[in-house]
């Protein structure tokens, strides 16, 4: 699979779950187990895109890959 897809799936996966934890800590003191499994899931995809990507990916590019990503699935 193309590491710029792997990065998108992983960005949108962290994104997704984000609001999820800070609304479980102010909420109810701690994250859920879910949650923590889901960004854990997150940053492991987004560490698997980087590591087969030649080069890796620098912060300032991941917007443009998600981007792309995203303009080639519509």
């Amino acid at each position: 699979m193309d590491p710029d897809v792997v990065m998108t799936i992983g960005v949108l996966l962290g994104a997704v779950s984000f609001p999820s934890v800070i609304h479980n800590v102010l909420h109810d003191g701690r994250p859920s187990k879910v949650v923590g499994f889901t960004s854990l899931v997150a940053l492991t995809v987004i560490v698997i895109a980087a590591v087969n990507k030649p080069g890796g990916y620098a912060i300032t590019d991941i917007p443009e890959v998600v981007i792309s990503v995203l303009r080639r699935l519509v």
